[in-house]
């Protein structure tokens, strides 16, 4: 199970690397691509399978996030108009720490809703491979809304914070 945060913290200065020089948006795209892969990649997951076998797909999911994190965060403060950015970086870093706190207790459910065993574990992973096709096609396709007549455009030191400061 360490293969997924140990790639996804591999890969998170290469995902803001490969921002800077590509832009946030088709980095995103990639890193969500790698993450749907790796589930897709799980989904078969049988009780035959090496640790090895398993690692592996954690890993390509884990480095997928790890390379999109970043760029969505930049995508998400872009899109804020001037006046809100407060209210977008709070959203941005509240949701997933929501997440991590409820992800046992939603995972329990579901795994009771989905049944046991294989069967339920491949029923999770088919849903959470759903759902990063799913985000691979927003961050493709939706683009960010035309900001509106005489809002500032965003400086590049308006978005960045100190290190150390979260």
């Amino acid at each position: 199970m360490l293969a997924f945060p140990l790639a996804m913290g591999l890969a998170g200065p290469l995902g803001g690397g490969l921002a800077d020089r590509l832009g946030p948006r088709p980095t995103a795209v990639a890193g969500c691509c790698l993450t749907a892969l790796g589930l897709l990649l799980l989904v078969p997951l049988g009780g035959t399978w090496s640790p090895a076998e398993v690692a592996w797909r954690l890993a390509l999911a884990g480095a997928g996030m790890g390379l999109y994190g970043g760029p969505v965060q930049a995508l998400v403060m872009t899109a804020a108009p001037a006046d809100r950015m407060a209210t977008g970086r709070v959203g941005r870093t509240a949701r997933p720490r929501s997440r991590f706190r409820a992800g046992p207790g939603r995972g329990h459910r579901r795994v009771g809703l989905a049944g046991r065993g294989e069967a339920g574990v491949r029923a999770g992973l088919g849903l959470a491979a759903a759902a990063a096709c799913a985000a691979v096609v927003l961050l493709a396709v939706v683009q960010r809304a035309p900001r509106t007549a005489g809002a500032p455009e965003l400086i590049a030191a308006d978005c960045t914070e100190p290190a150390g400061s979260h």
